[in-house]
C-alpha cells in the first residue's frame, strides 16, 4: 500500500507557477517601456497638487521616463468586483496620472481580467490615460 502511495506520488507533474510580486511586474514593464521607447524609466515623486497648506502634495509613481514625458503606474492581480482593493488601486492610480502634465500617461495591467473589468469600468472618464494589458506570460 505504501509503494503505491510512493508511486503515484512520483508519477505526478506539478508546475507551480509563482505569483509574481509586485516589483516582479514593475521591472517586466519597464524593461518593456525601455525597449519599446528607447528611454530609460525609473520610480520618481512628482507634483500631483497643493497641500491646504499650501506645500506641494507629492505622489511617488512607478516608472517615469527621465524626460517625464511618460509616467506609468502598474497594477497586477485579480478583479472580481469593482468593491475589489485591486480596482480601487487602479482607480486611485488614474486618479494620480490626471493630475500631472505628460505627453503619455499609461496604467499598466499585468492580469488581462483585471485589465478588462478597468477598461471597461474606466471607459470614457480618464480618456487622456492609456489602460494598457502588459502579459507577463509572453515570451521575452
Amino acid at each position: 500500500m505504501e509503494e503505491d502511495i510512493l508511486a503515484n506520488a512520483e508519477s505526478e507533474i506539478v508546475i507551480d507557477i509563482p505569483k509574481p510580486t509586485g516589483m516582479e511586474e514593475e521591472e517586466f514593464v519597464k524593461r518593456k517601456m525601455e525597449k519599446e521607447t528607447s528611454l530609460k524609466f525609473s520610480k520618481r515623486k512628482l507634483i500631483i497638487g497643493t497641500k491646504s497648506d499650501g506645500k506641494p502634495k507629492y505622489h511617488e509613481f512607478d516608472l517615469v521616463s527621465v524626460d517625464k514625458s511618460i509616467v506609468i503606474e502598474v497594477a497586477g492581480g485579480k478583479a472580481k468586483t469593482s468593491a475589489n482593493s485591486n480596482v480601487r488601486k487602479c482607480i486611485v492610480d488614474c486618479l494620480y496620472l490626471s493630475k500631472i502634465r505628460s505627453k503619455r500617461k499609461i496604467l499598466a495591467l499585468t492580469d488581462k481580467n483585471l485589465y478588462k473589468f478597468v477598461k471597461d469600468k474606466c471607459d470614457g472618464i480618464f480618456s487622456d490615460i492609456d489602460i494598457r494589458h502588459f502579459d507577463m506570460l509572453e515570451i521575452q
